[in-house]
C-alpha cells in the first residue's frame, strides 16, 4: 500500500489540518478527540461494510458484540 494512503499518513494529515485550522489558538484534549473520531469512523465504516450486521462487525474489529454496543452508545452511533 502506498504510504500516502496508509492509515498512519491519513491520521497524520488530518491532525496537521486540524492544528492549522486553529490559527494559533490552543486546544485541549486533542489525543482523546483523535482517538474518538478514528474509532467512530472505523466502526461506522465496518458497520456499513457488513450492512449493519453487528455480529460480523464485532468479529471484523476483533471485539465482542457487547463491547461494540458499548462503543456505539458512547460514540453516539446508531
Amino acid at each position: 500500500m502506498n504510504d500516502h494512503h496508509s492509515q498512519k499518513h491519513c491520521t497524520y494529515m488530518a491532525v496537521c489540518e486540524y492544528l492549522e485550522s486553529l490559527s494559533g489558538h490552543d486546544t485541549d484534549g486533542l489525543y482523546d478527540l483523535v482517538l474518538a473520531e478514528t474509532e467512530r469512523g472505523m466502526i461506522k465504516a465496518v458497520l456499513e461494510w457488513h450492512k449493519g450486521n453487528r455480529s460480523k462487525t464485532a468479529r471484523t474489529l476483533g471485539i465482542t458484540r457487547t463491547t461494540l454496543r458499548t462503543k456505539m452508545n458512547k460514540l453516539k452511533i446508531k
